[in-house]
């Protein structure tokens, strides 16, 4: 576990868990500072793990990294049982990020023993719009039954893409295995709470069906499953950068993304 004494930003004292919990928080006219940043990978060949307890992200894309350890198991590793995360915001173009995951809370693969873990970011104004508090929660448990369940789910408070804007958005993978081996799942807690268009309130349109508005389009309640889970992603706007006969420099955004996978019995 990662921690750190003192955190002073813009001579304010901000206060940091012992848990070793990851938290975001905006420098004032500079960019992001990211706590405890973590990643991993499990697969059945092997196991990575590495931390930053210092990520500062500044406005122009340069990423600087502080205390940084990382681990690695190679052989045959047993994964667990549950796998996804999920997280409030990621831009792409030509299907490479350009920015990274905005409240990123991975699930264990054991799952969190009941607990819910949670992870969340301030508002950030990146090159193509406005991204309001970002919230992302992830929860697992295993019964002796050989039963499991989990969810992981995020929430972005609003976005704004020139003429458009997104409010109370929500991405929720739910995920059950039965104590016979079968899994459940669904994305009930996924969508938009409101959309408006050049400040005009616009009725929610079909899951999965591309909208128009000046400058690009926006989809709602993007649903994706697989034999053992879903993904689940409240918005994704795209903004129209290249042609429309070539559409690869366009930039897309990911908004309020949840997935998780519980293995079959």
């Amino acid at each position: 576990m990662s921690s750190i004494g003192k955190l002073r930003v813009a001579d304010q004292i901000i206060p940091t868990p012992a848990d070793g919990q990851t938290f975001t928080v905006p420098v004032p006219g500079q960019g992001t500072l990211t706590v405890n940043d973590k990643k991993r990978k499990v697969t059945n060949r092997s196991a990575f793990g590495v931390i930053n307890v210092l990520t500062f992200e500044s406005t122009d894309g340069t990423v600087e990294r502080t205390a940084h350890a990382q681990s690695r198991i190679d052989g045959q590793v047993e994964g667990g049982l549950f796998h996804g995360a999920a997280f409030g915001s990621q831009a792409r173009v030509a299907d490479t990020a350009t920015s990274k995951r905005g409240a990123y809370q991975p699930i264990p693969c054991v799952g969190t023993n009941g607990r819910v873990l949670e992870t969340s970011t301030g508002e950030a104004t990146p090159t193509f719009g406005f991204l309001g508090a970002r919230r992302s929660f992830a929860y697992g448990v295993q019964r002796d039954n050989g039963s499991a369940t989990g969810y992981t789910r995020s929430i972005v408070e609003s976005a704004e893409f020139g003429a458009l804007e997104l409010r109370n958005i929500r991405g929720r993978a739910n995920v059950t295995r039965q104590a016979d081996g079968d899994v459940l799942r669904d994305a009930k807690g996924t969508g938009v709470g409101s959309i408006l268009v050049g400040g005009e309130a616009q009725p929610q349109p079909p899951a999965g069906e591309a909208q128009r508005f000046p400058g690009g389009q926006y989809t709602v309640r993007v649903v994706e499953k697989d034999a053992n889970g879903i993904e689940a992603i409240g918005a994704v706007v795209r903004l129209f950068n290249g042609t429309p006969d070539d559409r690869t420099d366009d930039t897309v955004v990911d908004l309020a993304r949840a997935a998780l996978e519980i293995k079959r019995g």
